[in-house]
């Protein structure tokens, strides 16, 4: 008779058992990535708020951009994407410019910033982004920001 030689039951159900909980974890962890925190404004999801959004950018003669809030819902921060000959930066608008306030850019509000001052020589190309403020569903507020389709560009 041929004696067969494995590995014994109490290995082979440990290894299962290591197998089990390293699959656990695996899947929990994926699972956790895509459950993002949510963030509402007005008892709205953020992002549908974002579409509700609605600023005014102006590039004047005098060297000036202005920014106006001209919808009903207050702008906490702007992000600004300025682009050049093989040059990209992104900042926010509080970075450059001390008036926006604890309570950012109200309804009729306006920001005025000097092109030459703020934006770096060879840029002639911003997109401006806004940055909402909500209410996290872990509880505090928490700042959003506004997909680059809710932005606008100004070419200087």
């Amino acid at each position: 008779m041929k004696t067969k030689k494995g590995i014994s039951p109490v290995i082979a159900t440990t290894m299962l058992i290591g197998l089990v909980i390293v699959l656990g974890i695996i899947i929990a962890l994926w699972f956790a990535s895509m459950a993002q925190e949510s963030i509402v404004k007005f008892e709205r999801n953020i992002d549908l708020v974002c579409g509700d959004v609605s600023f005014s950018v102006n590039s004047m003669d005098d060297g000036y951009l202005e920014i106006s809030n001209t919808g009903t819902i207050p702008i906490y921060d702007f992000n600004v994407i300025a682009e050049g000959d093989g040059y990209s930066e992104t900042f926010s608008i509080d970075e450059i410019y001390s008036g926006m306030g604890s309570n950012g850019l109200e309804q009729g509000s306006l920001v005025s910033l000097e092109k030459t001052a703020s934006f770096p020589a060879g840029v002639d190309k911003i997109t401006i982004i806004p940055i909402l403020m909500g209410t996290s569903s872990e509880g505090g507020r928490k700042s959003y920001e506004c997909g680059e389709s809710n932005g606008k560009n100004v070419i200087f």
